[in-house]
């Protein structure tokens, strides 16, 4: 299995194996530990979907990307806030054909 990561996508990741690319969500918790005032920071993943082809697997990853910066948006702020997004996922992978 192939693990993809990069700042640009973070919290998401993708790993690919002979079937299929999956998108994969970073999930940290930080804790109190129960028995002494250390914090315990535990870092976990979770599936987000399975896709046939990278390209695929990236555009999903935009779009979870866009609407979280802030809580409200006018169609044309989202609208751009999702050009921006794929244009440095795009651009970072140089694949003119997405």
């Amino acid at each position: 299995m192939t693990t993809i990561l990069d700042p640009i996508i973070h919290p998401y990741f993708i790993t690919k194996d002979q079937h299929c690319y999956a998108v994969n969500e970073i999930i940290e918790k930080t804790n109190e530990h129960h028995f002494s005032n250390k914090k315990v920071h535990k870092q976990n993943s979770k599936k987000i979907g399975y896709y046939t082809d990278f390209s695929t697997a990236l555009t999903s990853i935009a779009l979870l990307k866009v609407g979280t910066e802030k809580s409200e948006y006018t169609i044309q702020e989202f609208i751009e806030e999702w050009r921006v997004i794929k244009k440095k996922i795009y651009k970072l992978t140089k694949l003119q054909d997405l």
